[in-house]
This record gives C-alpha cells, sequence and structure tokens, in this order.
C-alpha cells in the first residue's frame, strides 16, 4: 500500500473489514450525567483527523505517535485499515488524544527467533507516545471503555500498546485482575535515557573513574585491532538515501539480529520510513568504516529535544575490535559538542554498556488487552502458551544460556 490512505479508500476498507462480523460501532461514548464529565469522540477518517491537527502536533513527544509519521509512514503499512483516534473533550480544558491504528495482521507468537503460532486478526495499535494528556481519571476511564467497546462490537480482536511507561494510568485501568480480556503474559523492559551535557567533556567528567577507563580500553583495542582509527560518516541528507541503506544492509545481513528477525532491513517499506525521516530532518545515520567497508552502524531520529536511537548492528567478523561500543560513544560525542539533543533514548533493551554509560533505567510496558469472543480467547490463550514457554527457557536456562538459545534459533 503506496502512500497516504485517503479517506475515501479508508472508508471502504473499514466497510469492507466491519463487514466480517458483527459490528455496530458507536461514534462516541456517552458521556455521564454531568455536563462538566468529559465525552469522548472516535475519529476513524483523514478528514476527522484534521480538526485535531494542532492539539496534536502541541501534544506529541515521540516520533511513532508525530501526526505527519501517522500520515505518512504508518498509513503506508501493509494491513493499514484506517485510524482510530481517541479524542477526549471536557469544559475548560484542553483535550486530551489516545493515538490508534486499525490493521489487519497476522500476529507471530515467538520465544526468542522461534515463530510457534501464526494468527490473523484486526488489532487496535497504539504506538510509543501515543497516550497524550489523560492522566486524570475520568480521561483513563473513558478512554479504557471505548477500547474495550471496540472489542466488544467486533470492531478489533485485540488492542495492543506498546512500550508504554510503566506510570501511565491507562494501564491500572486495562489490566484489572477480574477482567478476562486481560494481557496474560505483559512484557516488561527498560528504557534506558541519558542527559547529555553541553559539551563531551563535561558528559565524561561525569562518569565515574572505572567507566571512562573502560571507554578509553575501548577506543584503544579498535585503534589497535582495525589499524587505526576508523572512518566515521554520518548521513542526514535526502540524497544519502541509497548509500546510508546499501551500507547498512551490508553490516545488518551479517549480524545475530538478522538471523533472530529483527533490526534493520533494506526494504520498500523501510525505505518510504527512511525517506520521511531524511525529509523531515530528523534521520541521523553513523557508519563506521574500515577502508570503504562498513563495519557498523547507528541509526537514531533528533526530534524535539530527543535522540531516539533505533536500529544498530556490526559485522561479527570484527567483533575484537568492539565496533559497537567504540561507535555509541562517538555518537555521543558528536550529539553533546553539536547540541542537537539535550536527551538521549537508547532504546530498551538492558546492556552493560547503557549501565556503563550513566543510563537511568524506565519501566514500560508492552502489553494486549483481547476480545471475549473466540478469536480474541485463541489469541489470548496463544499468548499465554509463549509466556509460559518463555518463562521456563529463562528459568531452566539462565540468562546467559537463554540468550545464546535465541540468537540460535531460526527466523
Amino acid at each position: 500500500m503506496d502512500g497516504v490512505q485517503g479517506p475515501a479508500r479508508a472508508g471502504r476498507e473499514d466497510r469492507a473489514a466491519l463487514a466480517r462480523g458483527s459490528r455496530s460501532v458507536p461514534a462516541s461514548v456517552p458521556a455521564p450525567a454531568s455536563i462538566d464529565a468529559p465525552s469522548l469522540r472516535v475519529q476513524r477518517s483523514f478528514d476527522e483527523l484534521g480538526e485535531l491537527a494542532t492539539r496534536w502536533d502541541e501534544l506529541q513527544h515521540h516520533p511513532w505517535s508525530d501526526r505527519e509519521h501517522f500520515q505518512a509512514v504508518t498509513a503506508s503499512e501493509p494491513g493499514f485499515l484506517r485510524p482510530h483516534v481517541l479524542a477526549v473533550a471536557e469544559p475548560g480544558r484542553a483535550p486530551g488524544l489516545c493515538v490508534a491504528s486499525l490493521n489487519d495482521e497476522v500476529l507471530r507468537w515467538k520465544v526468542g527467533g522461534l515463530t510457534l503460532a501464526r494468527t490473523r486478526a484486526r488489532v487496535l495499535r497504539v504506538p510509543t507516545g501515543g497516550l497524550l494528556a489523560l492522566a486524570t481519571g475520568a480521561r483513563v476511564r473513558l478512554v479504557a471503555e471505548a477500547l474495550r467497546a471496540s472489542l466488544a462490537s467486533g470492531e478489533a480482536d485485540a488492542v495492543y500498546l506498546h512500550e508504554v511507561d510503566k506510570d501511565e494510568p491507562l494501564l491500572a485501568e486495562l489490566t484489572r485482575l477480574r477482567d478476562p480480556g486481560r494481557d496474560p503474559a505483559p512484557r516488561l523492559s527498560n528504557g534506558w535515557t541519558i542527559a547529555l551535557p553541553p559539551s563531551f567533556a563535561e558528559f565524561r567528567g561525569a562518569l565515574p573513574g572505572k567507566a571512562r577507563s573502560n571507554l578509553n580500553h575501548a577506543a584503544n583495542v579498535a585503534h589497535k585491532r582495525l589499524g587505526g582509527e576508523p572512518r566515521l560518516c554520518v548521513y542526514r541528507e535526502p540524497a544519502e538515501l541509497d548509500t546510508l541503506a546499501r551500507d547498512c544492509e551490508r553490516v545488518a545481513r551479517a549480524t545475530y539480529h538478522r538471523r533472530a528477525g529483527v533490526g534493520f532491513v533494506d526494504c520498500p517499506a523501510t525505505r518510504r520510513f527512511l525517506a520521511h525521516a531524511l525529509a523531515r530532518g530528523w534521520l541521523r545515520v553513523h557508519v563506521l568504516y574500515v577502508g570503504e567497508r562498513p563495519i557498523a552502524f547507528e541509526q537514531g531520529l533528533c526530534y524535539r529535544g530527543t535522540y531516539f536511537g533505533r536500529h544498530t548492528g556490526f559485522d561479527p567478523e570484527f567483533a575484537e575490535a568492539r565496533p559497537g561500543v567504540y561507535l555509541v560513544v562517538k555518537v555521543i560525542e558528536r550529539l553533546c559538542d553539536e547540541r542537537v539533543a539535550q536527551r538521549l533514548d537508547l532504546g530498551s533493551m538492558d546492556t552493560q554498556l547503557k549501565r556503563t554509560l550513566g543510563g537511568l533505567p524506565q519501566e514500560r510496558v508492552s502489553l494486549y488487552c483481547f476480545a471475549q469472543r473466540p478469536r480474541g480467547a485463541w489469541l489470548r490463550a496463544s499468548r499465554a502458551a509463549v509466556g509460559w514457554i518463555e518463562r521456563g527457557t529463562r528459568a531452566a536456562l539462565g540468562g546467559k544460556l537463554a540468550r545464546k538459545l535465541r540468537r540460535a534459533l531460526p527466523g
């Protein structure tokens, strides 16, 4: 599906999707009797989203829930049916939003790189950063009721929230113990962030002595193993798309991420995203070279004062030189000295390097809510089985062996 899906096309596909089962979808959730209580309306077309543009632009703080990204990239992804944005209005207060999209997709239930089951489903997806100004109890309850209404009516088989802060009020509302549709195996992760000072010298000076020593050692090892200082290129211009995609792919196809079915892949969908991010001035791709050969890369997005690390990878042939560590340090050095961001978001994977760099963990949760119908029950059972297997594997093998097993499993 190429380009932004227009309202007419969205309407046709939406009607086709709704025709596949029993559908009685409310346009809004009734408000309580008090005239001062908040009310909610679901925006299901791009025409309707236009009236929310100003408020959405004011609130957005993460690239995945950025309005233009939603319309230009999310809407072009395979399986996208239409927007599903919940707008909460309240007398005397600015509205709050829950950004979501309705997708027809195949859910792959995986342990490591091994897919145990596949199930086709209609899923309401809320991206990271998609919950905007929903802190009050009344607003949270309205949004939760609207999401459950979509599940009850058959509009969706599941709702999925990706990497939501653990303290987000909506999580508590959606994970009540007596709710039969709640996720039996929510995924917990740590989001690692670093405050960036005005200079790299200040950043290094704030690290413990052992951490500074480790970084010096990593740089010395890289220089020794690679025969001098490797060349670093930073790509950020639209005309550089072909070069950066080609060189990142040369590295990525040799990494364990590729064997596990994750990480960077040079494909049309990836190129659409990269082209959009380059045009908006968000994207920075750092590639490390030995001669003309790329050996490591790091991709990130500069967005509203935060640099969001995205895909990384290094050629395992050069593992002893620790090019990944060397590159991350160089990225931080450039970000500090160029003052393009005040904060670095290192993503959710917990590593010793992030601890060494002074990262602050923030607990995040990814979870589903399932419809109380046959397909929803099957999805919930699949989720529970995968969670049980995953917990058993970790308990039986321990962290290090489990990581080795995940790398060995086919994608």
